[in-house]
């Protein structure tokens, strides 16, 4: 709005008409009065004039975001400044980021001038700005905020040698061009003897790539040309018993398992073998050993083949679905589950190496190798180390990609590549994607993605350098440790990569590779699985499960998870420590694996319940042991079965709160809690309590008897009192575990005191113990670190953190790997692998076991 006068004349017409009024005054000194006072007023309107206030620029928009702009380049915006109608104004122009601007502005006064505002991005990512606008005259300041997004500028190769990639800002990416024609184009690596470009192609004489095997896959790309196993590929039999083979000179066939190979369920009664290419039921010898489940229902770990709950999981690490086939890596085997039923296929323990094969032909050479599914029903890729495998869901297990302890990053075909698999392999690209993270960490050079096809083709798809991630600050030979849970499933291609650091402080990041460059976003170190739109995330036992329409948390048993494998975007399945789920946004769902229920409740075989049973000792009525739920301890009885009768539990009211050890001794349950020192109470088997003492040992642990005296295992062996008193059996230390023997001598697995002569102390052996407290070595070599069987004195005793003499002087014990085994006439043989991690066992007058697992006590006839 203009500045105007108040309504009235103009000044000059003003002072004619008061002249005049004057001078028809009668006074002169009137007329002088009134001139002066008239020269006076005119003179302060006309200051008034003078002093109006300036009218402020109109300035718009008040903020300016701009296109995504290529680093390097620019892309601009204009701002609006209108003058008033009379005047001209100067404004000050000046910009912070990445933004420019004429540093000043001359307006013309009634005008509108457009000020070009210009954004240069230096790097990727999203930036912020200012642009501030200053009026010279009326000293006036006006800031508009200012964003943009700068992206990368494509690396444009092209892809093949008869065109040209060069990068156009004006069609946003890279743009192609043949090559004139007539360009040579046969490369080292190319599928052409001879050959020039016609109209961007290249055409010429082929090279053959067929070798004349018809075992074999020709492959020819641009990496040249190769040759992979085919007999993944040869048609398969619905007969378990019989799986692929390929010859020379017949080709594609199919070839018997070995006779006895199991095909089916096993229990003590029944087991489905091979014979002669055919699956049929067999009676188990007797000269195998074999477990019943006595009462309880197992929850523990183990190996075991079976539908549904029956079947048991050493640890599951990796697994791949297509269709209706889940296969799994447990204990460094592969697994098959299908309709709930689960079964081993291929590989062995202990693992051999990297070895083509067929069933427990075939060796996994890592326990961590990963599967992933290829686009040919019941074939599956396998990571193993430093190969890429193809693995079929009959067991028949080939090379396809890399060489055994020949690692690196080589871009190649089949055996010529060079890989090594530091993450779970992931369906994607052209087969599987993987992260291959660094193999020197004090460098921390290049994190790469790289990707196999199903013929064995093996190429680098991306690369990043560690030290643009935020927070990294690598020092010269400063150890870094880097590791990766992998890559997504589906675009755009996602990874996430973990990084220790030397102070122990764990950065994790997610890489997103977009078409203007790679986003970085900070993930934590939480282990993370993802599809197209399903995300899984675990952390402390605790799984999310996320898709695009919301997220739920579940927990799956409270199991912590360890491979999470995606069926389309609605749907993944859970493998835990034991066991495997699927899960949905509406839940989890069991499929495979045990059910924990760890309930003390009294019954027979179908409705009694343990928990947590351990420390077993023979008396009359049965089997007393040790049960336990939560924080609290019972004394229990297990009545074997007989006349009829099932087996059947029975809670006997003594030993309420932590107890660590129960012996049947004289007629009387003796239990020890170990506080500061260890305190011993002794019941009768009705539960009255007779008298409670300390031995004043700080530490008892296993209590034993034979029923003459009573002696307690925990690194050192001492022999108690009825009185309350404790002698230490000289040359015994480091001892893990003791049994009484059928004729006053004992059994102890311990080191030797070495102020008495003795030579071990980290290794233990099987010693006897004679009633003049002298040791005689019965079993083990300190030279073994596995357990291997033999003569006694040459076999590998790694553990045996439990054992029990039969009466024929049999000594059972418990060996690592769920493994049950025994020294008997001089040998040390392991008599079998049981499906459940065993706690404790005891042996019975009729020579079979009573052994205790998780939640259960199952019968052993060895």
């Amino acid at each position: 709005m203009k500045n105007r006068l108040p309504p009235g004349r103009e000044p000059r017409a003003q002072l004619a008409a008061e002249l005049r009024r004057i001078d028809q005054t009668r006074s002169v000194n009137m007329r002088r009065f009134a001139l002066a006072m008239l020269l006076v007023t005119v003179g302060c309107k006309q200051a008034a004039v003078s002093s109006v206030p300036l009218t402020p620029l109109e300035v718009a928009p008040e903020a300016l975001t701009f296109e995504d702009t290529f680093v390097g380049f620019t892309s601009t915006r204009t701002v609006s400044i209108s003058a008033p109608a009379k005047g001209a104004r100067e404004v000050q122009v000046s910009t912070t980021g990445p933004f420019e601007a004429t540093a000043q502005l001359e307006l013309v006064p009634g005008e509108t001038a457009a000020l070009a505002v210009v954004f240069r991005p230096t790097a990727v990512g999203a930036v912020e700005g200012a642009l501030t606008l200053r009026d010279v005259a009326l000293q006036q300041t006006w800031v508009l905020a200012l964003s943009g997004q700068g992206r990368a500028v494509p690396d444009c190769q092209p892809r093949d040698a008869c065109v040209t990639s060069r990068f156009e800002v004006s069609a946003g990416g890279c743009v192609e061009a043949p090559v004139p024609d007539d360009t040579p184009c046969t490369s080292p690596l190319s599928c052409f003897a001879r050959a020039t470009c016609v109209a961007g192609e290249c055409r010429g004489t082929t090279v053959r790539c067929d070798d004349a095997d018809p075992c074999t896959l020709d492959v020819c790309s641009d990496l040249g040309c190769g040759q992979v196993d085919g007999t993944p590929y040869c048609p398969g039999s619905t007969n378990p018993c019989l799986v692929p083979s390929c010859t020379r000179d017949a080709g594609c066939g199919l070839s018997e398992l070995p006779d006895g190979t199991a095909c089916g369920a096993r229990t003590c009664t029944t087991a489905l073998i091979c014979l002669s290419g055919a699956c049929v039921q067999r009676t188990p010898p007797r000269t195998q050993a074999c477990a019943d489940v006595l009462v309880g229902v197992p929850a523990g770990r183990g190996f075991v083949d079976g539908r549904g709950d029956d079947a048991r999981f050493r640890g599951v690490v990796s697994m791949a679905v297509q269709g209706d086939d889940l296969m799994l890596v447990d204990d460094a085997r592969v697994r098959h589950l299908r309709h709930g039923n689960v079964t081993t296929v291929a590989g062995r323990t202990p693992s051999a190496g990297i070895i083509d094969g067929v069933g427990a032909g075939a060796s996994i050479g890592s326990w961590q190798a990963s599967l992933a599914p290829t686009s040919t029903p019941g074939l599956f890729f396998l990571g193993d180390g430093t190969t890429i495998r193809l693995v079929t869901t009959r067991g028949l297990v080939t090379t396809l990609a890399g060489a055994p302890d020949a690692g690196g990053a080589l871009d190649g075909i089949g055996a010529a590549a060079r890989l090594s698999l530091s993450s779970p392999l992931m369906q994607g690209g052209a087969g599987a994607r993987w992260v291959q993270v660094p193999p020197d960490t004090t460098r921390l050079s290049p994190l790469l993605v790289r990707e196999v096809s199903a013929t064995g083709e093996v190429r680098t798809v991306q690369s990043f350098d560690l030290t643009r991630l935020p927070d990294i600050d690598a020092g010269p030979g400063e150890y870094w440790f880097v590791y990766s849970t992998g890559v997504a499933t589906g675009e755009p291609l996602t990874a996430w990569v973990a990084l220790t650091d030397p102070g122990r402080m764990t950065h994790g990041y997610r890489l997103v590779w977009l078409d203007g460059g790679v986003v970085i976003e900070r993930a934590g170190d939480t282990m993370r699985w993802s599809s197209a739109s399903t995300s899984v995330r675990h952390d402390s036992c605790r799984l999310t499960f996320s898709t695009d329409a919301g997220s739920s948390v579940v927990l799956p048993q409270s199991s912590c998870v360890s491979s999470v494998a995606f069926d389309g975007d609605a749907t993944a399945y859970v493998g835990t420590g034991g066991s495997v789920f699927e899960v949905t946004e509406a839940g989890n769902r069991l499929i495979a694996g045990p059910v924990p229920d760890r309930r003390i409740v009294d019954g027979d075989r179908d409705a009694g319940r343990a928990g947590w049973p351990r420390s077993l000792s023979v008396a009359p009525q049965g089997v007393y042991f040790l049960d336990s739920t939560a924080s609290l301890d019972r004394a229990r009885l297990l009545r074997l079965p007989g006349s009829g009768a099932s087996a059947s539990l029975e809670t006997v009211d003594a030993g309420v709160g932590v107890q660590s050890s129960l012996a049947f001794h004289q007629g009387q349950l003796w239990l020890n809690r170990n506080d500061n020192v260890g305190i011993v109470s002794v019941f009768e088997p009705s539960g009255a309590l007779v008298r409670r003492f300390s031995p004043s040992v700080l530490n008892l642990g296993q209590l034993k008897s034979n029923g003459s005296v009573i002696r307690a295992t925990a690194f050192w062996f001492h022999e108690l009192s009825v009185d309350g008193g404790a002698r230490r059996i000289p040359l015994v230390e480091n001892a893990q575990s003791s049994a009484p023997g059928p004729t006053g001598e004992w059994y102890v697995f311990a080191g030797r005191d070495p102020l008495d002569g003795g030579v071990s102390q980290s290794r233990r052996q099987l010693f006897r113990v004679e009633a003049d407290d002298s040791l005689t070595l019965v079993a083990g070599d300190v030279t073994k670190s596995v357990e291997v069987d033999g003569p006694a004195l040459t076999a590998g005793i790694v553990t045996a953190h439990k054992m029990t003499v039969a009466a024929d002087g049999t000594v059972f014990f418990l060996g690592g790997d769920n493994t049950l085994r025994q020294l008997r006439n001089g040998q040390v043989t392991t008599l079998m692998t049981l499906s459940d991690t065993p706690l404790d066992l005891v042996a019975l007058p009729d020579g079979s076991l009573v052994v205790s697992v998780d939640a259960a006590l199952l019968r052993v006839f060895p």
